[in-house]
């Protein structure tokens, strides 16, 4: 205390402080460079677990096996898709969602193209609700995708859209639900989601984007899962987070994703890559994997772009993400099937059929190395 109180000493060091000023902080950058690649490390992070009790992940004996139903679906919707080259085949899905017995609306919505001519194209998604049958439709969950046919610059989502008819129809035949599910299919990818979501919460968020009040609604959505799925042989599942801004989902809900994929036998992602156990051997190994994977998942966060249709709800405090199949065999997975993916989701909306309040228990600010590891804001901060 004495060296600080002496204004000579105070004045010296000051003096050592400017003179040394950029050593300093070069020293200070590599220090934080150290450290955060040894965030990569699973000595320094954390294995993931699941904060919210309610959600039982795995509990209930999953059901869903439509058999042959599936792919009669799914080649009915191809062939439907063929002869509507630029559109959705809204009455054939409309059909088949009221068939079930569940309520169908349309959201038509226009956009304007804010430079040049400044030319205005129209759209329409396409939801349908399966009500609560005990309960008032305070709450909800949204199972979505993006339509895209086969002449899209992406992968079509046909496999996607027969996957949610037989969920809703096999949702249907129970009476355990206690919210509202919500089968939403949208138009021109973000612009059909930002269009929905604003005429559901009865907002305009954008001067570009018009939205027909909607028709038919449900209560306080808690959970979404968004599909991306083109094909009925898929070999792994990999789970897109970011969302807009940089914006991540509760941890909970990855985890849960997770841990269903791991029961059903389908081998989950993250950054397109699986989870491996730790190994003396390939310590090295692990560390570069986890680092990269981190490092990648910074790096989208950066733009400030969502990665999937599930990233626009995040600004409405709705947690959401979105599982995407993928086709190549890139590493030793086995091939699984649509109705192993349909299992996989029957028993994340069960176990969000649980929650008794909105996700808040687990981290909102987090990096994965892994999908079984996590970084708290607590260390990277």
């Amino acid at each position: 205390m004495g060296l600080l109180n002496d204004t000579k000493n105070r004045k010296k060091m000051s003096a050592l402080l400017i003179q040394h000023s950029q050593k300093l902080i070069i020293f200070s950058f590599l220090c934080g460079l150290v450290w955060f690649s040894l965030l990569a490390s699973d000595v320094f992070n954390n294995k993931t677990y699941f904060s919210e009790n309610a959600l039982l992940p795995g509990l209930v004996v999953r059901e869903f096996n439509p058999r042959s139903s599936l792919k009669r679906l799914l080649e009915s919707l191809k062939d439907e898709a063929k002869s509507h080259p630029s559109t959705m085949p809204s009455a054939w899905i409309q059909a088949h969602f009221r068939q079930i017995g569940l309520d169908v609306y349309q959201n038509n919505f226009s956009v304007q193209y804010p430079f040049g001519s400044k030319f205005i194209t129209k759209g329409n998604n396409l939801y349908a609700i399966l009500r609560a049958p005990k309960v008032a439709s305070t709450e909800a969950l949204v199972i979505s995708t993006p339509y895209r046919d086969f002449d899209s610059i992406h992968k079509d989502t046909l496999a996607s859209i027969a996957l949610m008819i037989e969920l809703a129809a096999a949702f249907r035949r129970h009476a355990y639900w206690s919210k509202d599910i919500i089968f939403l299919i949208t138009e021109y990818e973000m612009l059909g989601f930002q269009a929905w979501l604003d005429a559901y919460h009865g907002l305009s968020t954008s001067e570009y984007i018009t939205s027909e009040k909607l028709k038919g609604t449900s209560g306080l959505i808690q959970g979404v899962i968004n599909l991306e799925i083109s094909s009925d042989k898929i070999y792994n599942i990999d789970i897109k987070i970011e969302g807009l801004h940089g914006q991540l989902p509760n941890l909970d809900l990855f985890n849960l994703a997770v841990e269903l994929c791991t029961r059903e036998q389908v081998v989950a992602t993250f950054q397109s890559e699986s989870y491996s156990y730790p190994s003396k051997s390939l310590t090295w190994k692990n560390w570069e994997r986890n680092f990269k994977t981190m490092a990648r998942m910074i790096l989208i966060q950066a733009t400030g772009l969502p990665t999937g249709g599930h990233g626009l709800f995040h600004r409405f405090g709705i947690q959401a993400l979105t599982l995407k199949a993928m086709e190549n065999q890139s590493h030793d997975y086995n091939a699984v099937t649509l109705i192993q993916i349909g299992r996989v989701l029957e028993g994340v909306v069960r176990s969000l059929n649980n929650l008794l309040e909105k996700f808040h228990q687990s981290f909102f600010f987090y990096l994965l190395p892994s999908v079984r590891n996590y970084v708290s804001i607590g260390l990277y901060m």
